[in-house]
């Protein structure tokens, strides 16, 4: 066996075990969830999504869709004018570690991360507050913003509201 031939099928097995790897870390990681069946039925059988032993978005999403999954892709990876061209403007000020029962506000702190501050109460909302939007180190971050996310001042939260999955 040629030098050559012997690097071909170390960089096929390297590539396979990858794969493999890749695969396991989708099916086991806590991050990507767990399959319907692991909860009890009752839990999502009465949801008028769930058809079929699986839910089904009422609003059709062409990106996700065979047809514009493709283009949706291209965009996203090589398309311009995805991220800002400078660092956002951003003040987080020093109120996020006191409760005010007389303001009502909303700090934003991207994506969908928000912290509602109403009638008294601080409800924490989507805290993706991580620099990855991704349970893989190289996936997408976190647009740059002026002034860093003062994880340490978010105190004093009443509620944790996490309306979707952000692997994160």
């Amino acid at each position: 066996m040629t030098k050559r031939r012997r690097i071909l099928y170390l960089v096929a097995l390297l590539f396979s075990l990858m794969l493999f790897s890749g695969w396991l870390y989708l099916l086991y990681a806590p991050a990507f969830g767990a399959y319907a069946d692991a909860l009890p039925p009752e839990k999502f059988e009465k949801s008028t999504q769930y058809k079929e032993l699986r839910f089904i978005n009422p609003f059709p999403i062409p990106s996700m869709e065979r047809k514009g999954f493709g283009e949706s892709m291209k965009k996203m990876l090589f398309g311009e004018g995805g991220e800002p061209l400078s660092p956002l403007p951003a003040s987080f000020g020093s109120n996020l570690s006191e409760k005010r029962d007389q303001v009502n506000s909303l700090t934003w702190f991207g994506h969908s991360a928000f912290l509602l501050e109403l009638e008294g109460k601080r409800i924490l909302i989507d805290p993706m507050l991580t620099d990855r939007a991704s349970p893989l180190p190289i996936g997408p971050t976190r647009f740059p913003t002026t002034e860093k996310i003062p994880l340490g001042n978010i105190r004093n939260i009443d509620a944790i509201i996490l309306s979707h999955d952000h692997y994160d």
